[in-house]
C-alpha cells in the first residue's frame, strides 16, 4: 500500500501496558526511549516519528 499524505500511525499505548501489567517507566527502559518521549507518544501529541 502507498503511503498518503495524512497518514495517521495510531499508538495504542495504554491497551499495551495494561495487558502486559507494565508501567510506562519500565516500557521507556525497556525500549531505551526517554520517558517524556515516550509520553508524547502516548499522548498523541508527537508530531512526527523519526526512523533509522
Amino acid at each position: 500500500m502507498p503511503a498518503e499524505e495524512g497518514t495517521l500511525i495510531v499508538v495504542k499505548l495504554d491497551d499495551l501496558l495494561h495487558a502486559r501489567r507494565m508501567t510506562l517507566t519500565e516500557l521507556a527502559d525497556r525500549v531505551g526511549l526517554t520517558l517524556a518521549n515516550l509520553s508524547i507518544l502516548k499522548t498523541g501529541k508527537a508530531k512526527a516519528i523519526r526512523f533509522s
